[in-house]
C-alpha cells in the first residue's frame, strides 16, 4: 500500500513536508492493499503477515510557502 501525504502548513506556521508512506509484507516484499492490513496470513506467500513500513519524505531548502 501507498500513501501520498502532500505539503501541509499548519495553523501554528509548522510545514509539513509532503511523504510516502509504504507498507508491505516483512516476508515476501507484497505491495498490500488497504483492506489486508489486517488479515493473519499474506495473501501473496501464505506466511503470517508481519506488516514493514518505509516512510520517504520529500525535503527542499527552499521554504514550501515563501517564507524565511
Amino acid at each position: 500500500m501507498n500513501k501520498n501525504v502532500a505539503a501541509e502548513q499548519l495553523a501554528d506556521g509548522t510545514v509539513v513536508s509532503s511523504h510516502n508512506i509504504e507498507i508491505v509484507c516483512a516476508a515476501c516484499g507484497y505491495d498490500l492493499e488497504e483492506a489486508e492490513l489486517d488479515a493473519d496470513k499474506c495473501s501473496d506467500c501464505g506466511q503470517d503477515l508481519g506488516l514493514k513500513q518505509s516512510v520517504s519524505v520529500q525535503a527542499t531548502s527552499i521554504p514550501a510557502y515563501g517564507e524565511a
